[in-house]
């Protein structure tokens, strides 16, 4: 019996491992996915204010030329 009882304990820590292998790899993915979504926003939000201030520009031009 106390075999059969020794390799049920060895196999739920080999699933246990395994399972928290996995969710600390799922983790990693999010924190990735977020990291990405972060930059990528910055990104944009640098792009939008560097439109609007080329706009605001062209329009100033536009209006002392006139």
């Amino acid at each position: 019996m106390s075999t059969i009882t020794g390799e049920r304990k060895m196999d739920q820590e080999v699933i246990i491992q395994s399972l928290l292998n996995m969710l600390q790899k799922s983790n990693n993915e999010k924190i990735n996915m977020q990291l990405t979504i972060d930059k990528l926003t910055a990104e944009n939000e640098a792009l939008k204010t560097e439109s609007k201030k080329e706009k605001t520009e062209k329009v100033k031009t536009e209006s002392s030329e006139k």
